[in-house]
């Protein structure tokens, strides 16, 4: 079951992630994503909702989707937290310029002219590799 699990995510440009607010309420966001064995990878802003939840707490869900966040396969349980190893985080962010190519110079040059910050976190899941009810 768990290569079947982790097979669902390869060719996939769009993880769906799921975090939760202190109140418990579920929010759902479609990321880039890069999986390195059992392990995934999102790149992030430190000041996004996403970091602020998972700080709170660590336990997420994953799913395959679309850009729009449509899922495209079941939903995983695991535990995020933050590299704060620069070397792992730079290693990271090189793989996904490797993964999204164009797509990614573009991004970061679109920021860098807007005058957001480039400065970005780095988050990984760990799975738990057991299949989860649909939320």
């Amino acid at each position: 079951m768990t290569v079947t699990l982790l097979a669902q995510f390869v060719n996939q440009s769009f993880i769906n992630v799921e975090t939760y607010r202190k109140n418990g309420v579920a929010v759902k966001t479609p990321v880039w994503f890069y999986q390195d064995g059992e392990n995934f990878y999102i790149r992030t802003g430190p000041e996004s909702g996403k970091v602020k939840r998972i700080r709170h707490n660590a336990s997420v869900q994953i799913a395959p989707s679309r850009m729009n966040g449509a899922l495209l396969g079941s939903w995983i349980a695991g535990k995020a937290h933050l590299i704060t190893n620069k070397a792992e985080d730079d290693r990271i962010n090189r793989l996904f310029s490797k993964k999204y190519g164009i797509q990614k110079a573009l991004f970061d040059a679109a920021g860098k002219l807007s005058g957001r910050s480039l400065i970005a976190v780095t988050i990984v899941v760990q799975p738990e590799l057991q299949p989860t009810s649909q939320s």
